[in-house]
């Protein structure tokens, strides 16, 4: 019985800190538009994982969701959206919309570079909530080769909040989160996303409460996977 109310005790942690990671460093789901899908092609998607924090004597991936699909506009621009389904637990709903341009394709070495947009919205329906809205401006950028098993990729996130990120007006007011990845290609349109992410690369950890894993006490090391259904 008592393993039983520590493990509910561990899940529910875990839960609680992934609703936080999601406000302090934002960013969770893993990258699915990292390539132009051509006219009319759609790619729906669902992710999971998040940063590794330590709790318990461990290191541990908070257990975090997201679904959302990419749609080709043209033969060079996708749009998107996703919607984040863990925060809903917390009484919290966060989705992000918007689009990636592929300037350069991939010509032997050179990669395709794509250059994105979006925004993540988070809003708490919680009463009596002083801050209940909050929107993070993102920019990402990222270079894609295709390989014999699927693609390989490079990128990073700026996150450039509209919002104050806290109460700490030394916090730096622009986040960095690089981030490499791997997407394999299963068959019947279907593909296995396999990405490593240091959110927040540039935020000392004494200036967030969790007790995230991170590099040189600076950020936090997230592992993230996706499934994807191409259309």
């Amino acid at each position: 019985m008592k393993t039983r109310k520590n493990y509910l005790l561990f899940i529910n942690s875990l839960l609680i800190l992934s609703a936080f990671a999601l406000q302090i460093l934002t960013g969770c789901a893993a990258h699915s538009a990292v390539e132009p899908l051509g006219k009319g092609i759609r790619r729906d998607r669902v992710t999971f994982g998040g940063p590794i924090i330590r709790a318990f004597g461990n290191h541990i991936p908070v257990p975090y969701f997201a679904g959302g699909t990419e749609y080709g506009l043209n033969d060079r621009l996708n749009a998107g959206a996703d919607f984040h389904l863990l925060p809903l637990f917390y009484q919290i709903a966060g989705g992000e919309a918007g689009a990636t341009w592929y300037p350069l394709l991939q010509n032997g070495y050179r990669p395709t570079i794509g250059i994105g947009g979006r925004l993540l919205v988070l809003w708490s329906f919680k009463s009596k909530t002083a801050d209940s809205f909050r929107i993070y401006p993102i920019v990402s950028v990222t270079a894609n080769w295709k390989t014999s098993l699927g693609s390989l990729y490079i990128g990073n996130d700026l996150i450039l909040p509209a919002n104050k990120i806290d109460n700490d007006p030394s916090t730096p007011t622009t986040l960095y989160s690089p981030f490499i990845g791997h997407k394999w290609e299963l068959g019947n349109g279907y593909s296995l996303g396999t990405e490593l992410k240091w959110q927040g690369s540039n935020v000392g950890s004494n200036r967030v409460a969790v007790d995230y894993t991170g590099v040189q006490n600076r950020g936090a090391i997230a592992t993230l996977l996706s499934l994807e259904k191409t259309r």
